[in-house]
């Protein structure tokens, strides 16, 4: 009986073991098996034509790649749950406390959609001075540096800019012309007016806006100069105009800034991501350490273009019911950004990106005050690349073992051919080349990803009223509007809004494996990695542990402010912020 009992226990033993993930590995030349898995995928897993209303190539194709978005969409549908069910819950309350008692009057009463609302799917509430100090033009500015930091550029000395701001109004603003500032280096633009070309959904509307702003010359502050609405006028709004004229042009650029964002980060974060998954997936052994960390970081790649398609951009979706424009224009929108900007890969490495922007280092103006996008990302990014150097090393001993690593040197070819991913090296031969690559993945779906998705609608980049999704009145082609709220969404269409914009919102992600925080200590990746890079697992953790006590603990100081800003910026918290492709 005793024998039998410690021989199935050892057969029990025996098949945990062999079901137990194996450490990660590099290849050797005595590994035809690992060889044959690799050729096996690379037969069953093949890019095809995207069959998701996104409908951008390569997709993943034959029988291994169909299995793969079929399960990690439904893995995608299961993680959803919690997070849909808290807003199903809060939208039925807010529904039944708010019909028939809040009354969308004024500016005012649109702060009271957040009063009390909203618990269970943003937890956190909306941080100190976001609600209260929505009008502020510095708030206003300072988003462009922090909530929006996609759009904005330095203008150039000798660039021709079509938006002109008379001389007397400018100095009013500025103390100096556009010109002067110009020449100084002290102009930006946002330039939405591409969205022109776009078409609206009937009974919506939106501005296609150019915007300037400028570095002060006394104060050095970031201050809005004019915007532009191009809806067919020439009005040009500036921060003299009327407080409804202003306060609504400020709100025709949000909207458009909310849209720039959504779809320049499918391009960016999620099309990026999908190559890298895919070419990875032709590549690697699972046994890979590269591939490994990859995994890692893109949980769930194929998910989102199915689930965007089922429900976001599908005829009468989301996007259909809150935007100014439809899913159709969306991808349309997603696509032209895709190509103009987000696919070249190490032109967008962030430094690069923000350097060719005007934005940091810049030669011909002076230095941005307060840039806390940057602070934030530079943190995080640092922790990431150290991190990863650190991983990156624990495996490859020397740069020799990098180019001796076919595998790899394999995926670097296949991932700028096979995958044509634009400006992707495709060849490697040292390890901080890797590092570069494998950081710049990382930063897409943690910081990037992050800064536009996620969390960032609900807390800042959506919030009503300075921020709807789409205006509800053709824009006034003269000054002197009585009221803002005619543009405005109405209470049922508000509700949505706010609904749709907390489904993306990662509030119970706080303090898991998910977050930013605690990322590489998730136990099926920490189970098969080396002890060196443990070790560094250790230190990033430590890192972040130490940036979420910062961040937490911002205020508004004496002057009401944070950061150069009127409102608390607290997005990147590593202990709140997604790790993953979460949303």
């Amino acid at each position: 009986m005793l024998l039998n009992i410690a021989l199935l226990l050892h057969a029990a033993g025996a098949i945990a073991a062999a079901n137990r993930p194996q450490p990660f590995s590099l290849s050797s030349n005595n590994a035809p098996g690992r060889a044959a898995a690799i050729e096996k995928t690379r037969q069953g897993f093949l890019y095809g034509k995207d069959d998701t209303l996104i409908g951008v190539n390569p997709w993943p194709a034959g029988p291994l790649g169909k299995k793969a978005v079929k399960e990690q969409f439904s893995a995608f549908i299961a993680t959803e749950e919690p997070y849909l069910k808290s807003v199903d819950q809060d939208t039925a309350h807010a529904q039944k406390s708010l019909n028939g008692t809040l009354h969308l009057d004024s500016f005012e009463d649109y702060l009271k959609l957040y009063d009390g609302q909203w618990q269970k799917s943003v937890p956190r509430g909306l941080a100190d001075g976001v609600l209260r100090n929505a009008k502020s033009d510095l708030y206003f500015s300072m988003e462009r540096l922090s909530v929006h930091p996609e759009s904005l550029r330095r203008v150039k000395p000798d660039e021709r800019v079509a938006l002109r701001v008379q001389d007397s109004i400018a100095r009013k603003i500025t103390t100096k012309t556009q010109r002067s500032l110009q020449k100084e280096g002290r102009l930006f633009i946002v330039d939405h007016s591409s969205l022109a070309n776009l078409t609206l959904t009937k009974g919506r509307y939106a501005g296609a806006c150019e915007a300037l702003f400028f570095i002060h010359p006394t104060s050095g502050d970031f201050l809005p100069l004019a915007i532009r609405p191009n809806n067919g006028s020439p009005l040009v709004y500036t921060p003299l105009d009327e407080d409804n004229d202003w306060t609504l042009a400020k709100i025709m650029l949000n909207a458009n800034d909310v849209w720039h964002n959504q779809w320049y980060h499918l391009a960016a974060a999620h099309i990026s991501s999908d190559l890298i998954y895919m070419s990875a997936t032709r590549s690697f052994s699972d046994m890979h350490p590269v591939w490994g960390l990859i995994r890692r970081v893109a949980v769930n790649s194929f998910a989102y273009r199915p689930g965007a398609s089922a429900t976001l951009v599908n005829p009468g979706g989301d996007i259909e019911k809150n935007f100014a424009w439809n899913g159709d224009q969306a991808i349309k929108y997603s696509k032209q950004e895709w190509k103009t900007e987000c696919a070249p890969w190490q032109a967008n490495y962030l430094e690069a990106k923000l350097k060719r922007r005007g934005l940091i280092e810049c030669s011909y103006g002076p230095e941005l005050k307060s840039f806390p996008y940057y602070e934030d990302a530079s943190v995080i990014l640092g922790a990431l690349r150290t991190f990863i150097n650190a991983y990156v090393h624990a495996y490859y001993t020397s740069d020799a073992a990098i180019t001796a690593d076919k595998e790899l040197v394999a995926w670097f070819h296949e991932a700028a051919h096979a995958a044509s991913i634009v400006d992707f090296p495709d060849s490697i031969s040292t390890r901080s080349e890797l590092v570069a690559v494998l950081s710049h993945h990382a930063y897409l779906i943690t910081i990037l990803h992050g800064s536009l998705n996620t969390n960032s609608l609900v807390h800042y980049s959506a919030v009503l009223p300075m921020h709807p999704l789409s205006l509800y009145k053709p824009l006034p082609t003269k000054k002197g509007i009585s009221s803002l709220v005619p543009f405005l969404p109405d209470l049922e269409a508000s509700i949505q809004h706010i609904a749709l914009v907390a489904s993306f919102n990662r509030g119970q992600i706080g303090n898991t494996t998910d977050s930013l925080h605690l990322l590489f200590e998730e136990p099926q990746f920490h189970s098969r990695i080396n002890k060196k890079a443990r070790a560094a697992v250790e230190v990033y953790s430590a890192t972040l542990s130490r940036f979420s006590k910062d961040v937490k603990g911002r205020t508004l100081d004496g002057d009401g402010y944070s950061q150069g800003m009127p409102f608390v910026w607290n997005l990147y918290n590593p202990s709140t912020a997604p790790g993953i492709l979460a949303a």
